[in-house]
């Protein structure tokens, strides 16, 4: 299954159920989902987003910081190095983000 962060924070009561589709459950997103929070249960994962800790309702949004935090020779770095995924993954090829 394909999805990007993106796609899912624009449409995440469809991508759940999308993800349900492809491991052949009949899932039911309001379950743990309602007005764009997600309900979160302990996990756990021993390295990841700093975020991974959250728990009970946390809203779903776009994490945008660094668009404008991140100085421009790391953007560049990072760039650089994920290159070759940009295009495989139907992102934009650009550099300058700050707004």
């Amino acid at each position: 299954l394909f999805l990007r962060y993106e796609d899912f924070l624009a449409d995440p009561t469809s991508t759940l159920r999308r993800i349900g589709r492809f491991v052949g459950e009949d899932f039911d997103p309001s379950q743990i989902m309602t007005d764009g929070r997600v309900d979160l249960n302990p996990s756990h994962t021993a390295w990841g987003n700093p975020n991974r800790f959250e728990l009970g309702s946390v809203q779903l949004e776009p994490d945008e910081a660094w668009r404008s935090k991140m100085p421009r020779k790391e953007r560049l770095a990072v760039t650089a190095l994920t290159f070759p995924f940009i295009k495989r993954y139907h992102y934009p090829i650009t550099v300058d983000h700050a707004d």
